[in-house]
């Protein structure tokens, strides 16, 4: 009998984790995304502004403190506008 539990808190810990590796990988992958509409919207403020990296971040996270929208929105919304010009 304890053989079966031993096996059961086996799987049922195996499970767990890779539960928890599977939300890991898809927050990463999430994160990349974002990651990657963030730097281009930056890259598109300071040529279109002639700012540095670091004052284009922080136009957008003004923007998005004053509008309550995730920065990584409001770097979707900058490359949105701007490629359809």
């Amino acid at each position: 009998m304890q053989v079966f539990v031993a096996a059961v808190e086996g799987a049922v810990w195996n499970a767990r984790r890779a539960e928890q590796w599977r939300a890991e990988v898809e927050g990463l992958q999430e994160a990349m995304k974002t990651r990657a509409a963030i730097e281009q919207a930056k890259g598109m403020l300071m040529v279109l502004h002639g700012i540095s990296a670091e004052r284009a971040f922080e136009v957008l996270v003004e923007q998005s403190q004053t509008r309550n929208i995730r920065v990584a929105a409001i770097a979707a919304e900058v490359v949105d506008t701007l490629t359809k010009q």
